[in-house]
């Protein structure tokens, strides 16, 4: 799993948390300043991750967005693997940032591949809202009762659907994909209106299928609604998924089962988590902010460092095996002597009369 982190233009119009963004891509790092001042302010957060993208250079941070979140989990696709794409955080652009143009590149890139091979792409998408599961091509609701399973142990893709059965459409082309891609965004944010006020609500989840490859795009609700709800967390269903992904993502070793109850880290199980996966997790942070967003900074460092500790530990294994055998294969052994011959020969035949002339033989040479 690699981390990259989204510094967003614009976020909440409502700043009262004086915890304020920074960051420099060219350095891959990003930290928090806390305070108001020049004088006054102080860095809550510090940490470099594995891609840092600016995103109010508009012109080039879409094509920014793509290089360090997309291309991997493009190529895992297009190498009938799976591919995994998930958006936490908060500010009014996250979605758009992630179905947008970033997601217009891995569309064309995906189209391209579908006409070289001969193959179909097609589209699914499903929205998790008040963990209830809804088919957002055609607006049915989804028992998820069926297991959804993903990668492999390789990483190639071991199953047809991994949104619980969710409708597929056909991709024949660049413009049928934008409009499939508005239609499930413009469904998703009118399902949340309704139920919350506001978009970002709620989970969307949509899957490329090309052959046997697929990639995964998952935009996670806004955490400010999580905020706004902490209250209800424990006692009702209200963001259980949410409540349960940040859970994953601050232990890692809180991996995730499809036997789980709540439906996005269920949904994730087979592919995020998935060590035959290419997974990138985008964390979009707006300029001010909030201590959940901070902690959610800090979770996405220790997953980070977990996942390349055991990278690591694995290489460090097999490197020390390749070691050993080099320096046995570099270790010249002399050949058995005459007396070890005859030895073996006695413990296999016995002490019997052809065993000597064979022993003289073997002197002599």
């Amino acid at each position: 799993m690699k981390v990259i982190v989204y510094c967003a233009s614009e976020g909440s119009q409502s700043d009262v948390s004086g915890l304020t963004l920074k960051c420099t891509p060219s350095e891959r790092r990003v930290w928090v300043e806390n305070g108001k001042g020049a004088g006054g302010r102080k860095i809550a957060f510090s940490s470099t991750f594995d891609g840092v993208v600016d995103g109010s250079t508009a012109e080039g941070a879409a094509q920014a967005l793509y290089d360090e979140g997309f291309a991997k989990a493009v190529e895992a696709v297009t190498a009938d693997k799976v591919g995994c794409v998930l958006c936490v955080g908060s500010g009014a652009g996250k979605r758009g940032a992630l179905l947008g143009a970033a997601c217009e590149l891995a569309l064309a890139k995906l189209l391209q591949a579908a006409d070289e091979k001969g193959l179909e792409l097609s589209i699914a998408a499903v929205h998790v809202l008040w963990e209830r599961l809804t088919d957002l091509l055609d607006g049915a609701a989804i028992e998820p009762g069926t297991t959804a399973t993903g990668a492999g142990g390789d990483g190639t893709a071991q199953s047809a659907s991994m949104l619980f059965g969710a409708v597929q459409r056909p991709l024949t082309s660049a413009a049928a994909a934008t409009a499939a891609l508005r239609d499930i965004e413009e469904a998703a944010a009118a399902a949340e209106a309704a139920a919350m006020g506001a978009a970002g609500g709620g989970h969307l989840a949509v899957q490329l299928t090309l052959g046997e490859g697929k990639l995964l795009l998952v935009d996670a609700s806004d955490v400010s609604f999580a905020e706004a709800s902490s209250s209800l967390l424990s006692s009702t269903l209200c963001h259980h998924s949410h409540a349960m992904l940040l859970k994953c993502l601050a232990k890692p070793s809180a991996r995730p089962t499809v036997a789980d109850t709540a439906l996005l880290p269920r949904l994730l199980a087979p592919t995020f988590f998935d060590a035959g996966a290419s997974a990138r997790l985008v964390l979009h942070v707006p300029p001010s902010a909030s201590p959940t967003i901070v902690d959610m900074l800090r979770s996405a460092q220790a997953a980070a460092k977990a996942a390349k500790s055991k990278k690591q530990s694995d290489s460090d294994r097999s490197g020390a095996v390749i070691e050993l055998l080099q320096g046995r294969l570099a270790e010249p052994k002399p050949p058995p002597s005459a007396e070890q011959v005859v030895s073996s020969l006695r413990a296999i035949m016995g002490d019997t009369a052809a065993v000597g002339p064979l022993r003289r033989r073997l002197m002599r040479a």
